[in-house]
């Protein structure tokens, strides 16, 4: 029905904000279509895992849609979205100018939509005048008030006095420690660190299946091996891929590889992983390295005895960025995820079997190193004459 041109919007903040996001997801749309590639929904709400930021499919339906008018209740999902879409575009990085504008633009939309007597008020359509109907008889309405909060208390009880069972602690014994004999021995991991990845997204994945060997898999490509002494190499066993030093002192017993894949700017890297001896010696992923791996040229996530530590390194100039303090146990899997795009650059590290945090505990940016490099992982052990051993399993790499 024509209106004369008046605004009958409601809440007109709420529609800026849904329009931005849809040109945003247009231009996105475009980019990966300009490049032989398909654009779903489901697929920018799995680049938002990879961010840290649980998003599912139909919440972004849901936030574009007109109707019904929805507004999600944090603006974070909101610039994972942006990010991941500017990306797709072909654009640059979102700026932090970006990000105020885009929170100022959430505040709005979500203030109008929490006071809806005066989005109300700005509708200036006239509205059609309804007669009441006959008032029923029966209770007062106090009572069906009274009876309607009845009602949802025994429903919520319902539901959540099973809940409250299945979550509180087992009254049974707790489990006996392996013994050290038998925990040494690696083995596969059942879950994967990383969540899925869409295929176009994808730069490699190894879970380390193909059977027991030495070397690792063809697509894994040597950095460094010892120059010298004894056992430095690495193995698949029991489905596990195991990174081994050689007897030798210092950086003489650094052994690396790397992915045969084309040097890479942006990455997110995810594995599990476990540490057969003290950490005396130094696991490191490396984003962005030089083609040996060997701590030249890159951004590294160490697990040292103190926890995790985030580094820029450029010709051998280390820089720290962050880090976390987490206790390791050894024989014990983890899993821990790397995350490089433009000059942002996160970490974070958790038990294997518990729930991947949805927040990052490195989050920093860096413009230490700029240019694209190679994706790995490098072992050095420490000044004694012995070998030490890194378990890793379900390396993902991604865009």
């Amino acid at each position: 029905m024509a209106t004369d041109g008046a605004d009958v919007t409601p809440l007109r903040p709420v529609a800026e904000l849904r329009q931005y996001l849809q040109d945003c997801e247009t231009r996105a749309r475009s980019g990966l279509t300009s490049s032989g590639l398909q654009y779903s929904q489901q697929q920018a709400a799995q680049a938002c895992e990879r961010l840290g930021v649980r998003v599912s499919a139909r919440d972004i339906d849901a936030w574009l849609m007109a109707v019904p008018v929805t507004v999600p209740p944090d603006w974070e999902p909101l610039w994972a979205l942006r990010r991941v879409w500017a990306q797709w575009a072909g654009e640059p990085a979102p700026s932090n100018a970006d990000r105020d504008a885009l929170i100022e633009m959430f505040f709005r939309a979500r203030a109008l939509r929490e006071r809806p007597d005066e989005a109300l008020e700005a509708n200036t359509a006239p509205q059609p005048v309804v007669t009441p109907a006959p008032a029923r008889r029966g209770l007062p309405r106090p009572a069906w008030i009274a009876l309607g909060l009845v009602a949802v208390l025994g429903v919520a009880l319902v539901v959540w006095l099973p809940l409250r069972s299945s979550s509180s602690p087992s009254s049974s014994s707790p489990a006996a420690p392996s013994s050290p004999a038998a925990s040494s021995a690696p083995q596969a991991s059942p879950t994967a660190a990383a969540a899925t990845v869409a295929p176009e997204d994808l730069i490699a994945s190894e879970d380390f299946a193909a059977g027991d060997a030495t070397p690792w898999p063809s697509q894994w490509v040597q950095g460094m091996n010892p120059p010298s002494g004894a056992r430095g190499t690495t193995s698949v066993e029991n489905g596990v891929g195991v990174l081994t030093t050689s007897s030798e002192p210092s950086d003489a017993n650094r052994v690396s590889r790397r992915l045969d894949v084309p040097p890479a700017r942006n990455a997110s890297v995810s594995l599990n992983f476990a540490l057969r001896d003290a950490l005396d010696c130094f696991p490191q992923i490396y984003v962005r390295a030089d083609s040996k791996l060997d701590t030249r040229t890159g951004y590294s996530l160490a697990f040292e005895e103190s926890g995790y530590v985030l580094r820029g390194s450029r010709e051998y100039d280390a820089e720290l960025l962050g880090s976390q303090a987490f206790s390791f146990a050894l024989n014990t899997w983890y899993s821990a995820r790397l995350d490089v795009h433009g000059t942002r650059v996160r970490a974070k590290v958790w038990p294997r079997d518990e729930t991947e945090p949805r927040g990052w505990a490195i989050d920093v940016t860096s413009d230490r190193i700029t240019a694209a490099g190679a994706v790995g992982l490098t072992l050095a052990g420490n000044t004694e004459k012995r070998s030490c051993s890194w378990m890793v399993d379900d390396v993902t790499v991604a865009r």
